[in-house]
């Protein structure tokens, strides 16, 4: 007990600097399970950001029996992406982004003459002057995306509000696209009475389609939904049509199978894995770079 004393003595005369830092909460980001992120910094000096290189950010649970920091909230932080993006410090003021909000820029600097902190919020080249943001969002096939953004204002009697919409960075509960595409590939049966498939190479103009709900997709190939992602790294499980039957003198019959697989994307790479588990048990593979 005795050599801990003198330890945390020394280290108080040693490091003055470490012993009188200050943990000060910059901003707080209540979620409606009740879940709150904190963003907060360790100052080392008094209303100046002198010697911050980082701002913390920490997950915490709102209990019935009080206040307690836990590691993961239902994976909220990647699935509705409240890391940080792109931050600047410097000792006048600290700026920083969300991954779900890149248009947002958060502003904290100190009022020299009072020592308090000073909170602005940049939005579509207008300024607010912020005090709390609440985030409402729903579950989805237990995929959560943010329903809207609320922006309390010192001062403001209306608070602001932020759809997904209007977030560039944030995943909307559903999106369709669909237009026409063109499958253009080699033909070994150019005498097939298909129109599209009487010359090599065959040029056949097909409609394209990607719906999304939640972490479940769809598509003109198959169905699939989204595993685990982070970061750069997805990984996604799929099942699609295959093959095309066809006759002609001296080839087999390729019959339409049902394949079962995975796509494993990392950065610009894209790997495909289906197998065939009902037909003639063969398997798909492909490497994307894209």
């Amino acid at each position: 007990m005795l050599k801990v004393i003198i330890f945390s003595i020394l280290s108080f005369l040693i490091f003055p600097s470490i012993a009188c830092a200050e943990k000060i909460n910059l901003l707080s980001l209540p979620l409606s399970d009740g879940t709150s992120y904190i963003y907060s910094a360790n100052l080392k000096k008094n209303c100046s950001f002198v010697g911050v290189n980082e701002v913390l950010m920490t997950k915490l649970k709102l209990g019935r029996i009080g206040n307690w920091f836990i590691e993961n909230v239902n994976l909220l932080q990647n699935k509705i992406n409240l890391e940080i993006d792109t931050k600047e410090i410097n000792e006048d003021h600290i700026l920083f982004s969300l991954n779900s909000a890149k248009n947002l820029t958060f502003e904290f600097s100190f009022d020299q003459s009072s020592c308090l902190l000073k909170k602005t919020l940049h939005f579509n080249d207008k300024l607010y002057s912020l005090d709390e943001i609440y985030i409402e969002y729903s579950s989805t096939f237990f995929s959560p995306v943010i329903k809207k953004m609320i922006i309390v204002n010192n001062g403001v009697d209306t608070d602001l509000l932020l759809y997904p919409w209007a977030l560039q960075g944030a995943v909307p509960t559903y999106e369709l696209n669909a237009g026409p595409a063109l499958n253009i590939h080699s033909n070994i049966r150019v005498n097939n009475l298909n129109t599209f498939e009487k010359h090599n190479p065959s040029i056949e103009p097909i409609p394209a389609f990607f719906f999304r709900y939640g972490p479940i997709f769809l598509n003109k190939d198959g169905l699939g939904s989204l595993v685990y992602h982070s970061n750069e790294f997805s990984l996604l499980a799929m099942g699609l049509l295959e093959g095309e039957p066809y006759l002609a003198e001296g080839l087999h019959e390729r019959k339409r199978g049902f394949f079962l697989g995975a796509i494993v994307k990392y950065n610009l790479v894209e790997l495909f894995y289906y197998n065939d588990f009902f037909y003639n048990k063969g398997y798909n593979m492909k490497l994307n770079i894209a």
